[in-house]
């Protein structure tokens, strides 16, 4: 298997190294070390994160996301539940981007 260092992750997903040790810290993602300490992401780890990085960009909060990650890790059973969160998600963009339409309208008739 192949692993990558913080450094080249930061590159790939475009995230602070920062950012990563946070995402580990909060245990949204759990990665190995070497037998000198030094992080190892595998490519699964890569796909998680840039998961992690869609949904926060999407408006989930980290409480939410690690709630997901949780279910995840506990397999297919939770798969109901992590669409449930998913929908939730959806449906709060929807309502942003309604809300976004309604302010441009208000913003076109005042100008």
């Amino acid at each position: 298997m192949t692993y990558s260092n913080i450094g080249e992750v930061s590159r790939i997903t475009e995230l602070s190294i920062d950012t990563l040790r946070y995402y580990e810290k909060e245990e949204l993602i759990d990665i190995e070390r070497g037998t000198n300490k030094i992080r190892q992401y595998s490519q699964k780890d890569i796909e998680m994160i840039r998961f992690i990085k869609c949904l926060k960009a999407m408006g989930m909060e980290i409480k939410e996301i690690k709630r997901y990650v949780d279910l995840e890790k506990l397999g297919n059973e939770t798969v109901e539940e992590r669409i449930i969160i998913l929908e939730r998600l959806i449906k709060n963009i929807n309502q942003r981007s309604r809300n976004l339409k309604k302010y441009i309208q208000s913003m076109k008739k005042e100008c």
